[in-house]
């Protein structure tokens, strides 16, 4: 509901929602032929007439005119509806007049029966809101309504989707099922009620009121009363009693799970929800003083920043200054001047008239007069707007699907501590002259010198993914890396796929297969071709060798932002930001799901600081025989996959490799050297299988694909046959039906299902669903298997001239051959004679070929390459066997990828807020002036807070420090000339800086010095400690490793050269307290070497002879 005028709010949401996979947008337009519609017009443009304010909305315009420059015929409609369609062209994009849309009485015109519809209404003025707010609620089709708006520093955003809204799904989770241990009866009346004990370790996900339904009876019963994480009780619902028999006692293993209920959620209008804001501000009023039909507890506010949501006078102030807004633009069809003080006051006097105050106070009046200073200056700020497009888009997806919890009703939100941590221009030291603004919107807010400041900055994007795109579209916006030294550095050795494209918003079909860094650099560069952007595709880790070296962490980065998916690169770059001491704003999202950290220079604690737990791993037990859910055969499947098409291939390769050396003797010798006795007879068994001449018999014949499928689908059914069945029968026979644990339990109950032999049977009775079943999967996996299997043999570059996956004649023909035929026995490794074994296993193989197999590396994404297809069949023919139920391809995909899918919103989101602490942080701000924030746009929830601070570390002689804090010690030109600063002198510096004695010092894992050990070592105590440095690092225990000299002079070379190249070399000392002679670690010292020149290298150094 607003012309596309380069609204960078307006594009903001059309871009989420059609990324969303929306069916319809449609864009609303001022009709200047209509007498009423020409009023608002005026009215609107007015209201927001500083459009080249608008940073956001002017880089969209500027990407959709390079991108669509066929379309640029000066229509700015129609090129942008041109830009949308090419973000996802399944949408239909289109626009109409108001007048068009609403009839002269208020009434939709244009809506289609059965299809879900809301409008969004974008910065527009109160009277406007009401108008389609009423005319929402008219409609016979019930369209829901959305209006947000922003104003410089301050936003809002509003939700009325009818009076009888029924949300299907609040939180859009699965429900947990529970494994139960026993049911017991409380009341011996036939309905009365139930006690749900979970079995030991599971835990429940229920609430009192709660519906739940048991796995092996029919009905539902609602929870009573729940008494711990693992006690509930439950009695049957009154509607089920007479179709179903009440459960009384534990039937088998049983599993309970919580069914989700519908949700009625009233709304009231835009108008009413006003008057009753108003009458909140009012002390001794309540709701049906004002509206009787609405109760007194209806929530009509949504809280986000935990710190501003909960104070009444400050959203009074904000909902003052919102109306006073509108008011000023409807009396005067204009916005207010900066020059004219009169219209200040009349500012502040419709705003003190609007209804939301009760006294005007001094954090009243000082939120009104920041408000009108952005409001008569008319500019926008991208990240605000960013963040209410994603609240918006959103919104409207969950008035239209039913899904997830909506804002009830108002959610406010402002950043105007910027205005208290602004630094007037003229008090920046830096010089800006020369500069071109190219965020005039976001100057007009934040001041000229912080848009300069920020064009300056050196920022480090790290990843350009989902969060990344939106990063960089948000730093576009803002200006950033564009002026001076400044620049964005971009890093991703990820390329891009089919699946990105859904939400991404910088690629697009043709960019499949590129990398996503140097896609999103050329992409980026339409929005804002002022940038200046480096764009890479090396991974950001402990090699030295790339471009993120000690010099760029130094002095090539000012400001980091994550844009990672795993904890471990997190870790490593929180890590490198503490040790260089540079900010990082670390964001991410799991579905609905976000979070954004700040980590403030010498202030706050680092990401490491508190991270989230791993994730509970599955047992091997549970894995490997008492798998009770289908995570557990997923899991199963997907490390069979890694076994086979990867661990195997690659033991295979590496045997090749040896065998060029050794005899199989000496093969085998070495196997069970490094392996141990069971171990070793495994390897060589697999490789026995492996490296088996049948497999490369006939490599050159034409006949060689045929051959080789006939193998792989020999062996396949082979490998159904040992893990269906023989593995199945062999576990009943330790564990028969009757028998016991060792507490004289029965031993199949709980967690433990008895399994059943699921393998091929051709002759099916109609009845035995179970036998159809795992008919039906034993063929899928043969195919899949045997498919992968010759893969593994057929060279890559001929992979595409042969048809690897059998058909499923073939595959059934295999299988009713193999149905009557006995098992091989399998080795019995019990013999003392463990060498011997191994030389059987290893017998037939062949070495001595000039080829290698091919591992394959899991892969999610692609639907051709029969990755999830396998695991699915493997998984699914042991979830029968146990009883669990199967899932289909896409369910497996999720699990065994652990996949949650991305949501643009939220992925917007977190950018946005992201985007906001980068001003601050170019600010040097106070910590408490930051925010971290932790949102779930599902229930919806906001919980935005200041950062904690650095934990203090106490250190020796009561002396305290921080992870921010180092002892730098700086190498002097006289002692590099002399081979470098000996271990003597930097112990000296070191206790000269501390003001302790030094007992102990290390680098890395690698203890250097021990003063009970070297206080008497005069030849350690004068060597060059980067000589000691080296000296450890090449004996350490992984430099043994190597299997040749060959390698083993390699790795002492590159390890000299990465040592040479360092700039610093950091080192961890522990020093004894002289009051308590305890010993306590010092801060990390820091040795920054002296700039050797002329290529004087590490080696020349005294005492490194002895290396």
């Amino acid at each position: 509901a607003r012309s596309p005028r380069a609204s960078g709010l307006l594009l903001e949401c059309a871009k989420n929602l059609a990324l969303s996979g929306v069916g319809e947008i449609v864009f609303l337009l001022d009709d200047a032929d209509h007498e009423e519609s020409r009023r608002l017009k005026i009215l609107h443009e007015s209201f927001s007439d500083k459009i080249h304010l608008d940073d956001l909305g002017r880089v969209y315009l500027k990407a959709a005119e390079g991108e669509c420059s066929d379309y640029n015929d000066g229509n700015t409609i129609e090129l942008i509806s041109e830009y949308i369609r090419r973000l996802n062209p399944q949408v239909k994009v289109s626009h109409m007049n108001r007048h068009e849309f609403i009839s002269d009485g208020g009434v939709f015109v244009h809506s289609e029966a059965g299809r879900e519809m809301a409008l969004v209404c974008i910065d527009r003025p109160e009277a406007t809101q009401e108008l389609l707010s009423s005319a929402c609620r008219c409609n016979s089709h019930k369209v829901k309504f959305v209006s947000v708006e922003t104003q410089g520093l301050y936003g809002r955003i509003f939700c009325d989707f009818g009076s009888d809204y029924e949300v299907q799904d609040e939180d859009g989770e699965n429900p947990r099922k529970t494994l139960v241990e026993s049911v017991e009866m409380v009341e011996e009346d036939k309905w009365g009620l139930l006690v749900v004990k979970c079995v030991e370790g599971e835990r429940h996900d229920v609430s009192k009121g709660d519906i739940v339904q048991f796995d092996q009876s029919g009905g539902q019963y609602r929870v009573e009363r729940v008494d711990s994480p693992s006690r509930f009780m439950v009695q049957m619902v009154p509607s089920d009693k007479e179709e179903y028999s009440p459960i009384t006692t534990l039937q088998s293993t049983m599993v309970v799970e919580r069914i989700k209920q519908p949700r009625s959620i009233p709304f009231i209008s835009f108008g009413d929800a006003i008057k009753l804001a108003k009458s909140n501000a009012m002390p001794g009023l309540i709701s049906s003083d004002v509206l009787p039909s609405v109760p007194n507890d209806h929530q009509l506010f949504t809280p986000s920043d935990l710190d501003k949501s909960f104070d009444d006078n400050r959203r009074n102030a904000i909902m003052a200054a919102f109306a006073a807004a509108s008011a000023f633009a409807e009396k005067w069809y204009r916005t207010p001047s900066e020059i004219l003080k009169t219209d200040f006051g009349a500012f502040f006097n419709m705003a003190k008239r609007s209804g939301f105050v009760n006294e005007t106070s001094t954090e009243w009046k000082e939120i009104v007069q920041y408000f009108y200073e952005c409001y008569c200056k008319g500019g926008k700020l991208a990240p605000l707007q960013a963040f209410f497009g994603a609240l918006a888009s959103q919104e409207a997806l969950k008035a239209v699907s039913s899904l997830y919890n909506p804002i009830s009703q108002f959610l406010i939100y402002d950043c105007d501590e910027l205005a208290h941590i602004r630094t007037a221009e003229g008090e920046h030291s830096e010089d800006f002259s020369g500069f071109l603004d190219t965020a005039p919107g976001q100057s007009s807010i934040v001041g000229k010198a912080i848009t300069a400041k920020l064009a300056s900055q050196r920022i480090f994007v790290v990843g350009s993914g989902a969060i990344g795109c939106e990063l960089l579209k948000n730093l576009a916006a803002m200006g950033a890396g564009s002026f001076a030294q400044g620049a964005l550095i971009l890093t991703d050795m990820d390329t891009i796929e089919h699946s990105n494209l859904s939400r991404q918003l910088l690629f697009r079909d043709s960019d499949v297969g590129n990398f996503k860094s140097i896609a999103a650099k050329e992409a980026i560069l339409r929005f804002n071709p002022a940038l200046r952007l480096e764009a890479h595709s090396s991974k950001v880790g402990d090699d030295e060798r790339g471009p993120f070296d000690d010099e760029f962490w130094m002095n090539g980065v000012d400001v980091v932002l994550n844009a990672l998916d795993n904890v471990d690169a997190r870790l490593f770059i929180d890590g490198k930001c503490v040790d260089s001491q540079k900010g990082l704003i670390d964001a991410g999202t799991l579905g609905s799901k976000g979070n954004v950290q700040v980590i403030v220079p010498m202030q706050s604690e680092s990401y490491g600081s508190s991270v989230d737990p791993p994730e509970p791993e599955i047992p091997v037990c549970t894995l490997k025989n008492f798998p009770y859910e289908i995570s557990h055969t997923i899991q199963w499947g997907r490390d069979l996959f890694d076994g086979l098409f990867n661990r195997r291939p690659t033991q295979a390769n590496n045997g090749i490799s040896s065998l060029a050396s050794v005899d199989k003797k000496g093969f085998g010798t070495e196997l069970l050297r490094k392996l141990g006795g069971d171990a070793a007879i495994e390897a060589a068994i697999e490789i026995g299988d492996d490296l088996c001449a049948h497999w490369f018999a006939g490599r050159n014949s034409d006949q060689y694909g045929e051959q080789l499928m006939m193998l792989s689908i020999l062996w396949a059914v082979e490998l159904a046959k040992k893990l269906f069945s023989i593995a199945i029968e062999n576990l009943l026979k330790q564990h028969p039906e009757e028998s016991v644990d060792e507490d004289g339990e029965p031993f199949w109950t709980g967690t433990r299902r008895q399994p059943k032999v699921a393998f091929y049977c051709s002759k099916v009775e109609e009845d035995n669903l179970f036998q159809q079943a795992v008919n039906e999967q034993i063929v899928n996996f043969v195919q899949s298997a045997a498919r992968l299997r010759m893969e593994t043999y057929i060279p890559q570059k001929l992979i595409e001239c042969h048809e690897t996956k059998p058909t499923k004649r073939a595959v059934l023909e295999a299988l009713e051959q193999f149905e009557s035929a006995s098992s091989a026995e399998d080795i019995d490794v019990t013999d003392s004679n463990t060498m011997s074994h191994i030389m059987t296993s290893l017998e037939g193989t062949v070495f001595d070929i000039e080829t290698t197999l091919n591992p394959v590396e899991f892969e999610k994404d692609d639907d051709s390459n029969g990755h999830v297809s396998f695991i699915t069949a493997a998984s699914n023919l042991r979830a029968l066997s146990y009883g669990i139920n199967p899932v289909d391809e896409m369910e497996t995909r999720r699990i065994a990828g652990r996949i949650v899918p991305a949501m643009i919103t939220t992925t917007a989101l977190v950018s946005a807020l992201s985007s906001l602490e980068l001003l601050k942080l170019i600010q040097s701000a106070p910590l408490r002036t930051h925010r971290n924030a932790f949102v779930n746009l599902a229930l919806p929830f906001f919980a935005l807070t200041s950062p904690l601070p650095a934990e203090e570390i106490v250190g020796v002689n009561g002396k305290t420090h921080t992870i921010w804090d180092k002892i730098l010690v700086k190498e002097k030109k006289k002692a590099a000339n002399m081979g470098g600063i000996t271990v003597k002198q930097l112990l000296r510096k070191v206790e000269k800086s501390s003001g302790a004695s030094v007992s102990s010092l290390s680098y890395g894992p690698y203890l250097l010095y021990a003063n009970f050990l070297h206080d008497d070592d005069d030849e350690l105590m004068g060597k060059p400690v980067a000589a000691l440095v080296l000296e450890a690092c090449l004996s350490g225990d992984e430099m043994c490793g190597s299997d040749s000299e060959e390698l083993y002079k390699q790795d002492q070379e590159e390890l000299v050269q990465d040592l040479e190249r360092k700039m610093f070399l950091d080192f961890m000392a522990v020093a004894e307290d002289e009051e308590t002679g305890e010993e306590l670690e010092l801060p990390p010292i820091r040795l920054i070497k002296y700039a050797r020149k002329n290529g004087q290298s590490l080696s020349s150094g005294k005492g490194l002879e002895a290396a």
